[in-house]
């Protein structure tokens, strides 16, 4: 048993204890859960959608589809004639930045790039690119609300910005039950609402642009049939609005079709939270740096699950699990933190370097199905991992 596994078995044995001793007093903390309502849909018509687009932004307006798709040296600017999926106009982007969410202010299309800081402004009807802008987060989803410039950079905060100085003006913080609602992506705004694709689900965020209360869910399940999961697919997203009959057009990356939807309030009692396991990490925080010796806590918030395991990996690959190296770590979910102390060494036992994600993964104990996950760094005590 290596030294990290021997002395975090240890932490979990001490802590199995002290749970045990306070249980009782814990009973008193679990959060009051208002009711949010769940959406499914209706898919009205089907369209084909190039499978080549890693689409990453989508906006309809006066009848024409345009689209922003992601990648390093795949990224572009394109305008989709709808029913055919046919691509009428490109516009690439250099082969250096990678593509995020578009939207259209006035006569001009903005699009984001992921991590370069930088933002485009083109000329909408011939592509012409007429100005760049910076800013200081991660570029992924923009929309236009009519006042501001409303742009999500993949965690629970949004970022009002000035359509003309692109200086930013206010923001909110997304929340469900105050609980905060992270990886926001791709973004819409339609009749006075956000609408949010949420990375690594099949879910969309209704949000309030005042206070950042998630309103509603929009659960697109199944969406994309089996046969078309077969083929080379990521995740939903890309969300267009067609103002002219109140619908709503909904993809993703490599998918190949495009569904316009309409939406249908399930009852109040077949809320996800109330009838499926979900688990919010609260800490460690997307691409938060702990620093080995640490004493931190994993917190979490969870609903209607008993068990949860959790899970390490590093660098895109299983280094094990948190527990005794041989038996998974499962822990009580309502006890919602696990105070670990990152052995000295953790880094160089695992052979982190500075590229190497730590991702903290968890399931449901009971069936193993994967619940949510959140990527984050360990650097070592000198800080030249």
């Amino acid at each position: 048993m290596n030294r990290f596994f021997r002395i975090f078995f240890i932490n979990i044995l001490i802590l199995l204890g002290l749970f045990c001793i306070g249980c009782c007093s814990n009973l008193g903390s679990s959060i009051n859960i208002n009711v949010i309502p769940v959406y499914t849909y209706q898919v009205l018509n089907t369209y084909p959608h190039d499978q080549s687009a890693f689409t990453e932004g989508l906006v309809f307006e006066d009848g024409v589809l345009y689209e922003g798709t992601g990648l390093y040296e795949c990224s572009n600017l394109r305008r989709v004639e709808l029913e055919t999926g046919k691509v009428l106009q490109i516009r690439e982007l250099s082969s250096q930045y990678f593509g995020e969410g578009i939207t259209i202010y006035k006569n001009k299309i903005i699009q984001l790039t992921w991590k370069s800081n930088l933002g485009f402004v083109y000329d909408k009807y011939n592509f012409k690119l007429l100005q760049e802008f910076n800013y200081p987060n991660e570029g992924w989803g923009i929309t236009y609300d009519g006042n501001c410039l409303i742009m999500s950079d993949g965690t629970s905060t949004l970022h009002f910005l000035d359509p003309e100085t692109f200086e930013e003006i206010s923001q909110i913080e997304v929340h469900e039950n105050d609980i905060p609602v992270t990886k926001i992506n791709e973004l819409e705004y339609a009749q006075g609402e956000i609408f949010a694709n949420i990375w690594l689900t099949e879910r969309i965020a209704r949000i309030n642009p005042l206070t950042g209360q998630v309103t509603g869910w929009i659960d697109l399940k199944g969406i994309l049939s089996p046969e078309d999961c077969s083929e080379k697919v990521d995740v939903l997203n890309g969300i267009a609005y067609n103002a002219k009959n109140n619908r709503l057009l909904v993809t993703g990356k490599f998918w190949p079709k495009l569904f316009e939807i309409e939406l249908i309030k399930e009852e109040m009692g077949s809320n996800l939270i109330e009838d499926n396991p979900y688990i919010k990490i609260l800490s460690p925080q997307a691409h938060e740096v702990w620093t080995e010796g640490d004493i931190r806590e994993i917190r979490w918030n969870s609903f209607n699950i008993n068990k949860v395991r959790i899970a390490l990996a590093i660098g895109g690959h299983d280094k094990g699990h948190l527990g005794d190296g041989r038996n998974d770590f499962i822990i009580d979910a309502k006890q919602e933190k696990y105070t670990w102390k990152i052995p000295p060494g953790f880094v160089t036992d695992f052979g982190i370097t500075r590229s190497d994600d730590v991702q903290i993964s968890f399931f449901d104990a009971s069936n193993d199905q994967a619940l949510e996950r959140c990527n984050f760094t360990i650097q070592g005590t000198n800080s030249k991992n």
